[in-house]
């Protein structure tokens, strides 16, 4: 033990002797804490916060003043940062990176940066009690989402607004078994929604003949805080996205 105090003093020392030795390599005095309760977030909990990161694939026709009816392909790549202002209602923030491409025009498909906001409502949660079905729970939710980009339109960059709105009953499975090799839960969800763009340069009630949908898919918890989502979007021209979600 004496020789391993030893060393340990021994070590600082050189330390110190290199970090004074160094020149003007090092000019700053350290010294931290060890206790979270020094930090700024170091003590508060986290427990209202999630993050996550999800990738979309649409398509739609637009009426362009310019161009006509043409269609446009989007696909994007979005991360996110909520917070629970209730324990049913989260508001979140998104950014990220779109490409768009609008059929048969000079636009190409470059890559453009997206923002925006959106709210998840969690409406209602039934348990059921029967034993003998495998459904667990039946969960209604609600999303709301605005988002901001640009798109080349011939020769133009235009601004568009993308509105996402969907209603959606889950059933949910809670699985029982090992739980470092399986899910807690899964539900499957399916419901109507509501999407449409909108800026200077696209009519106006003509603007879109696909604004109203279904969508459909699956949601794996694979723990309390980590959770995994896939959809399809069925209208007139189906899209679909996946995302990666951690509530802490």
């Amino acid at each position: 033990m004496r020789s391993m105090k030893k060393s340990l003093i021994i070590f600082s020392a050189v330390c110190v002797s290199t970090c004074f030795t160094a020149g003007n390599g090092f000019a700053e005095a350290r010294s931290p804490s060890n206790e979270g309760r020094d930090y700024v977030n170091g003590a508060r909990s986290m427990a209202n916060w999630s993050v996550g990161a999800y990738y979309e694939t649409a398509k739609k026709d637009l009426k362009f003043d310019t161009l006509g009816t043409r269609t446009v392909s989007s696909d994007r790549a979005m991360a996110y940062v909520g917070y629970d202002a209730f324990a049913w209602l989260s508001p979140y923030l998104t950014a990220g990176q779109s490409h768009s491409k609008v059929a048969n025009s000079f636009g190409n498909k470059d890559s453009q940066f997206d923002y925006g906001l959106g709210a998840q409502l969690n409406m209602f949660d039934y348990e059921i009690p029967d034993s003998f079905l495998m459904e667990d729970h039946i969960r209604l939710n609600s999303a709301l989402e605005y988002t901001r980009t640009t798109m080349a339109v011939g020769r133009d960059d235009v601004g568009v607004g993308q509105f996402e709105a969907s209603l959606t009953v889950s059933v949910v499975n809670d699985v029982v078994g090992a739980t470092e090799f399986i899910p807690e839960s899964i539900a499957f969800f399916a419901g109507p929604m509501y999407s449409t763009w909108m800026g200077s340069e696209i009519k106006g009630s003509q603007k879109s003949r696909d604004d109203v949908g279904f969508t459909l898919g699956l949601e794996v918890f694979y723990t309390r805080s980590v959770s995994l989502n896939a959809r399809i979007n069925l209208m007139e021209h189906p899209g679909a996205s996946a995302g990666l979600n951690v509530h802490f």
